[in-house]
């Protein structure tokens, strides 16, 4: 016999006598905690039966980056690195924000044909980043109503309404502080429509989306109602594995359970709220008009509950130098999610500006200096906008030349149109601008008045390290917001045990690394670069010793080899620090800062601005990256433990945000179409797994398109 006959035999041999799986079907659950599944998974028989008992259990798997709901599913919903980093974001250069999670716009905004895909699609497409769904002609899949959605379904969308008129006010006050379920009438219609749809053996994708355990788990911490929540949840599980048994395509059919984030609840303890709005409005949180996606709980009126509002003032008595205009927000946060705070601060030296503007013609010099300080990063953002902008105009004339059409496919087209005139318009106010401060004289500086106005409600570049630490709120007052927010401090402790520090610790972009900052004594530095094409991370605290952000050095639960301290100071794979670290009380915070701070860059030209000359395609690539960098926080505010910073409704249930352990442990299950039964899977994994794994388990993976490895264990025969 010769070796390339013993070869092929061998190869042969090697192929799967399994039925090739060819159908998908994903149950995503929001808020699903795996702590809390496990605790209660004796009580929760079809999913006993179908995943435990028939299917493998993957009892490690965590969120990637941070646990918000937003973020961690555009991550399982595309298997690619975080583009989207919170529920709402805000544009630094333009007054625009997107609200991810607000659903009647995008319903209202389609029925009059000016929407056709939830914001968060939106964003993905202009990035040039697909759906796993998108894998699959249009014909071959049903996709539920989910916070990354194409399209509506009509009929499900007419149950949902009729359910939510059927409820009462205070129910519909309750969902909109914390976040709108599916309401039951939705969900089991969409359970219907599924269950149709898998009759059709055409259609080779399913997911259904609920979100009735995030829902519940935010407003109670009861485990008897938690536990009712988990059973229906379970009953629908039930009937949907009994459809898929009962179909012809049964062998050749996957189902898939997968959460986007745990939850921090406890019987034991109450979520306690801070109010993060008013201490910006306070004087010593700088005297900020505020920008939040919602009115503050303090604030309720009947306005409150308008759905269509996604942008909210909260002006400031304490401004130092804004007094007179209220409208002019200089601080936007997002606090949805609970656990944490996504900060932009209007830049600092724009502040000084304004300051000094106010204070002529004596301040003249001073305001040429703070220009002159500036000039090579504005004149950089200038000349780089400008190109941009040449490009994008030049995309404008191509796109509106084509002839439209009726077709989600043409309103798609669209409303991307509507968006780039939008961007051309808004970033052209702003280079006009920022080009006016740069073409500052002495003369133009002699008069009270000058011919200078700062555009409302921008806040332009990102402040610094260390504009952060000397930030310019008045005339001679100065503040350091990583020192004020964690001195803040509460007089009436209703919870001894949750002490009177409501900020764990701050995070920030620095120019070496991510600043993590606990208190004065207790800073640190994540480092990244890349070895061997791999990444690689080292935790640097100014000591090794206790009380540092993470704790790493004193958790019982990080797994090392020899001395702790040793292995820490080294460098380390993501994969080393993620066996490390994943049961720690910070879980994979080491990795999630990472992610969340990377800087995120398209392989190629994105698909929506391929229709440009492929001249400007290089341009428009830096474009793309420019609109998600201009979202990015100034600072990332962690809560402590049981704290919560959304003012919007102070939830006596659970949280998530952080990371926590608790929070960013979640749940990935498999059953059916070559499975193995009855495995429990402990090595970790998080998000980027999900994605490459469904389509590795359908023979479809694309090599080398996914940055997150497969879960192997699942795949034991390929």
């Amino acid at each position: 016999m010769t070796p390339q006959i013993l070869t092929i035999i061998l190869l042969l041999l090697a192929l799967p006598l399994h039925a090739q799986t060819r159908r998908a079907v994903v149950i995503k659950v929001d808020g699903l905690p795996e702590d809390l599944l496990e605790k209660n998974i004796d009580q929760l028989p079809w999913i006993r039966h179908v995943f435990i008992e028939r299917g493998a259990w993957v009892r490690n798997f965590y969120v990637r980056g941070i646990s918000l709901s937003a973020p961690s599913w555009s991550m399982l919903d595309t298997g690619q690195h975080m583009v989207i980093r919170g529920n709402a974001e805000f544009d630094r250069f333009i007054p625009r924000n997107y609200d991810y999670l607000n659903f009647f716009p995008f319903y209202v905004g389609y029925a009059r044909s000016r929407r056709t895909d939830m914001p968060g699609v939106e964003v993905l497409d202009q990035a040039g980043i697909p759906l796993l769904s998108d894998g699959f002609p249009r014909d071959r899949r049903y996709q539920g109503m989910q916070l990354y959605q194409r399209g509506v379904h009509w009929e499900t969308l007419a149950d949902s309404l009729r359910g939510k008129v059927a409820q009462p006010v205070k129910n519909l006050i309750d969902e909109w502080q914390t976040g709108f379920d599916m309401s039951e009438g939705i969900e089991r219609q969409q359970e219907r429509e599924l269950i149709l749809a898998l009759a059709d053996p055409k259609i080779l994708y399913l997911d259904y989306y609920t979100g009735d355990v995030d829902h519940t788990l935010h407003l109670t911490n009861d485990p008897a109602s938690q536990l009712n929540t988990l059973k229906r949840l379970d009953a629908t599980i039930g009937r949907i594995w009994t459809a898929i048994e009962a179909g012809k395509t049964a062998p050749e059919t996957v189902m898939v359970l997968i959460s986007d984030h745990g939850m921090n609840s406890t019987p034991e303890v109450y979520s306690q709220g801070y109010n993060l709005v008013h201490f910006f409005n306070s004087a010593a949180g700088g005297g900020h008009h505020v920008i939040s996606t919602r009115h503050p709980l303090g604030e309720y009126r009947l306005r409150g509950l308008d759905p269509f509002v996604s942008s909210v003032v909260t002006p400031s008595e304490d401004s130092f130098y804004l007094r007179d205009r209220k409208d002019w927000a200089t601080a936007m946060l997002d606090l949805d999610g609970n656990e944490r705070a996504s900060i932009q601060l209007r830049n600092s030296d724009l502040n000084e500006i304004q300051i000094l503007l106010q204070r002529l013609p004596q301040s003249g010099d001073a305001i040429l200096k703070v220009v002159d300080r500036n000039r090579a990063q504005w004149s950089r953002t200038v000349g780089e906008l400008t190109e941009e902008l040449s490009a994008l105009r030049r995309a404008i004339d191509k796109q509106e030349g084509r002839p439209e059409g009726k077709s989600e496919d043409a309103r798609r087209q669209m409303a991307i149109l509507k968006t780039w005139r939008k961007d051309e318009h808004g970033y052209a106010d702003y280079v006009r601008a920022i080009q006016r401060l740069l073409d500052l004289k002495p003369a133009d500086l002699l008069t009270a008045r000058p011919p200078l106005e700062l555009p409302k409600g921008v806040l332009g570049e990102s402040n610094s390290i260390s504009q952060l630490q000397n930030y310019v709120v008045g005339p001679t007052q100065r503040v350091n917001y990583f020192q004020a927010l964690s001195d803040i401090r509460v007089r009436n402790v209703v919870q001894p045990n949750l002490g009177a520090k409501p900020i764990d610790f701050i995070a920030a972009r620095a120019k070496d690394g991510i600043f993590l900052y606990g208190d004065s004594g207790h800073t640190a530095l994540i480092q990244s670069r890349l070895q061997d094409g791999a990444l690689c991370l080292r935790y640097v605290p100014t000591d090794w010793a206790p009380g540092f952000p993470l704790h790493l050095f004193e958790d019982p639960d990080l797994q090392v080899p020899g001395d702790r301290k040793t292995w820490l100071n080294d460098w380390h794979s993501e994969r080393e620090w993620f066996e490390a670290i994943h049961r720690t009380r910070y879980s994979n915070a080491l990795i999630g800062l990472a992610e969340y701070f990377a800087g995120w860059e398209p392989p190629a030209v994105p698909t929506v601005f391929q229709i440009a000359d492929k001249r400007d395609w290089p341009v428009l690539r830096r474009f793309a990256m420019r609109l998600r960098r201009v979202v990015e926080p100034d600072m990332l505010v962690l809560a402590a433990d049981h704290w919560n910073l959304d003012v919007r409704g102070f939830n006596p249930g659970g949280n998530h945000g952080s990371f926590f352990r608790i929070s960013t442990h979640s749940v990935l299950m498999a059953a059916g179409g070559g499975v193995p039964a009855g495995m429990r899977i402990e090595t970790p994994y998080d998000s980027l797994s999900f994605v490459p794994t469904v389509l590795a388990l359908m023979d479809r993976l694309p090599e080398n398109m996914y940055p997150g490895p497969v879960v192997r264990e699942l795949l034991p025969q390929r």
